[in-house]
């Protein structure tokens, strides 16, 4: 009996050791931090985006035409010299489809007023050209970093039939856009076309 007590209390003595060690192992296990190549996440950098601050809601009416291949005859007359032409094809309801040959981009009617008076007296526009109330309306195809690249995608919009111009808005940020309207319900007609012709068009502020 005196033998059993002793073997009992170091029996007793080491069992809570045993089971010490065992939880400390599991508890270890769950609580390792992970590897740094799996902790490690990668995030894709935001592209900046360009927050417009000036508008161009005034342009030059130089001529108005109801066949779109005198509106293209026209323009190439004159863009041997005047600059920033460009065609708007707006429905005039009763009246029909107008192809419209526009110029420029103007933030405000008095620079519009000031171009149209010195292309006048240059002989360059017919004297019932016009600048009008604002047209801030356009519809937008794409935009572009470089001027060549938006270029190149006038070019390709051209062989679709497309008429359309470049709007600079800084040196990396150039707008595709198509015609210049006072509304955007006399934008949704062209924005249709576009939109059947698989383009992605969105109708926006100049």
């Amino acid at each position: 009996m005196k033998r059993v007590i002793p073997i009992l209390i170091m029996v007793m003595t080491a069992f809570p050791l045993w089971a010490g060690f065992g939880l400390s192992n599991v508890v270890t296990k769950e609580i390792r931090p992970p590897s740094p190549a799996a902790s490690k996440t990668t995030t894709k950098p935001k592209t900046a985006l360009h927050t417009k601050e000036v508008f161009y809601p005034y342009t030059i009416h130089t001529a108005s035409w109801q066949a779109s291949a005198l509106a293209e005859k026209d323009m190439k007359t004159k863009s041997g010299q005047i600059k920033d032409l460009f065609i708007t094809q707006i429905d005039m309801g009763a009246s029909g489809v107008w192809f419209r040959v526009d110029c420029g981009c103007f933030s405000t009617i008095k620079d519009a007023v000031s171009r149209l008076q010195a292309l006048r007296k240059a002989g360059l526009v017919e004297k019932d050209a016009w600048v009008g109330s604002g047209v801030p309306y356009t519809i937008d195809l794409g935009t572009s970093r470089t001027m060549s690249n938006a270029g190149s995608q006038i070019n390709a919009l051209k062989n679709k039939g497309v008429d359309a111009y470049i709007l600079k808005e800084n040196n990396q940020h150039f707008r595709i856009v198509a015609g210049a309207y006072p509304d955007m319900i006399s934008a949704r007609p062209f924005y249709d076309v576009l939109h059947k012709l698989g383009l992605d068009p969105r109708i926006v502020k100049r």
